[in-house]
């Protein structure tokens, strides 16, 4: 069989492959370039660019640049364009150590230092070398769009703090992702759910928030998502509540028919997780029996899965 023909049938064979369930879920979840997206933008001559940071040409100093090229070529030779220690020539990060020590008071190394192409690989190599999947990364908002493309393959968590006049107010944020808080914010948060963002499963807000809370309650109110003080999740202590449900606090009431609906689980738990997690619920239903209540509380118990039909359990299994 010649080149010719396994080359053919290795690209017919690699077309067929369903490219999209080759890629990493890092790819998969990073969202398209930004910075790729402005740049494309402002190179249209007729486009003035704003947003993407460029510098205004007549700032290079060509001559300058040209001299130093000739330059270094000229006393280093072919060694300029060969590989190089991958940290960055040695004589030039010694150089820095040393400007550093001068100018700062510091005590680096040539081995202090690592010399990138830019900003852009830093940040890679310290999504690479600080963050896992799903740890938490504030940013301000608005923020340095490439620091979110170059974290974003390792799948973090980004939140948002808003920008005021007086820069950050992050004392509630900092307890708020202390407690593991999945997202924060205020006016901004406020606006994303009134354009229909409903990716939670509870809401928590302050009191002094609640004024504008308000303002999306048509939205919350018939998913269940609306703050209230009775549930805990009107408080101005946000740390608290936020420990509370990710604990998984779960509330319960009885609807106009005496009926009462409690999530115990999700499928992915163990089946003693379930199990047990059936138990604390109905132990807290007899522990919040009125006193006022006689005879039997508890009429009939039933499990099932969001779309099954339910099974029901033996009375005798629970303390009346």
């Amino acid at each position: 069989m010649s080149n010719e023909t396994i080359a053919t049938e290795t690209t017919e064979a690699v077309g067929e492959l369903p490219i999209d369930e080759l890629l990493s879920d890092g790819i998969t979840n990073t969202p398209p370039s930004f910075v790729r997206a402005i740049l494309a933008a402002a190179s249209d001559p007729a486009v003035t660019s704003f947003a993407g940071g460029l510098p205004n040409p007549i700032s290079f100093p060509q001559e300058a640049l040209l001299e130093s090229m000739q330059r270094v070529v000229a006393e280093r030779g072919a060694d300029a364009f060969q590989y190089s220690a991958t940290a960055g020539i040695e004589g030039l990060r010694d150089w820095i150590a040393r400007r550093y020590n001068k100018r700062f008071g510091t005590d680096y190394t040539a081995d202090d230092v690592l010399i990138t192409t830019g900003s852009q690989q830093i940040l890679d190599l310290l999504g690479k070398v600080l963050l896992d999947k799903g740890d938490g990364v504030i940013v301000e908002k608005p923020t340095y769009l490439a620091a979110i493309q170059a974290f974003a393959l390792n799948q973090p968590t980004f939140h948002e703090v808003e920008l005021t006049e007086d820069g950050l107010n992050i004392d509630e944020l900092n307890a708020a992702l202390d407690a593991g808080a999945d997202k924060a914010g205020f006016e901004d948060l406020i606006k994303e759910v009134s354009e229909g963002f409903l990716d939670f499963d509870v809401a928590i807000a302050t009191t002094s928030a609640m004024k504008e809370v308000r303002k999306v309650a048509r939205v919350l109110g018939p998913k269940g998502l609306m703050p209230n003080p009775k549930s805990g999740t009107v408080t101005d202590d946000v740390a608290s509540a936020i420990a509370e449900v990710k604990a998984g606090r779960v509330e319960f009431k009885m609807d106009k028919t005496s009926n009462m609906s409690v999530v115990v689980g999700k499928r992915s738990f163990a089946t003693e997780k379930l199990a047990e997690n059936a138990k604390v619920v109905l132990d807290s239903v007899v522990a919040a029996r009125p006193e006022a209540i006689k005879g039997k509380f508890i009429n009939s118990i039933a499990i099932s899965s969001t779309m099954s039909p339910s099974v029901k359990i033996a009375l005798s299994e629970v303390a009346q």
